[in-house]
């Protein structure tokens, strides 16, 4: 069973599959390792993550993590084995504990949703499998 779903998501992995919309499809490429307040005693390291909405990326953390930061901002994000500033637009509201922010450009690649032919042979596999386990 396990392998079965393993299959099927390398295949999903290797064949880019056509969509109107992007999705995360690799969560390990979608993390980012961010920096606030760097060279002060202040400075603190945390993740963000990323999402697109609408053809335009956010990065979503804590809201803790930015509190010391004003509306628009710098930190540091760890890419290519080293640390690179950029500005962002910082929002936040309460009672959440959790910050959009808003990077100059595109940090991360998007990957397609599921077509609906992919959808189906996913349904197939999961009912076989479950079939099996029963």
């Amino acid at each position: 069973m396990l392998f079965r779903i393993f299959l099927f998501a390398i295949g999903l992995i290797l064949v880019p599959l056509p969509a109107h919309a992007q999705v995360t499809s690799n969560v390990f490429e979608r993390v980012l390792n961010v920096r606030v307040n760097a060279g002060t005693p202040n400075e603190g390291t945390a993740t963000a993550f990323t999402v697109d909405v609408d053809g335009r990326e956010y990065m979503l953390t804590a809201k803790h993590v930015v509190a010391g930061l004003k509306e628009r901002d710098k930190i540091d994000i760890f890419m290519n084995d080293q640390w690179v500033p950029i500005e962002v637009t910082i929002f936040r509201d309460e009672p959440v504990d959790i910050a959009v922010l808003v990077p100059p450009y595109q940090l991360t690649i998007n990957f397609d949703l599921l077509t609906h032919e992919s959808q189906k042979i996913y349904e197939e596999v999961m009912k076989k499998s479950s079939a099996e386990t029963a």
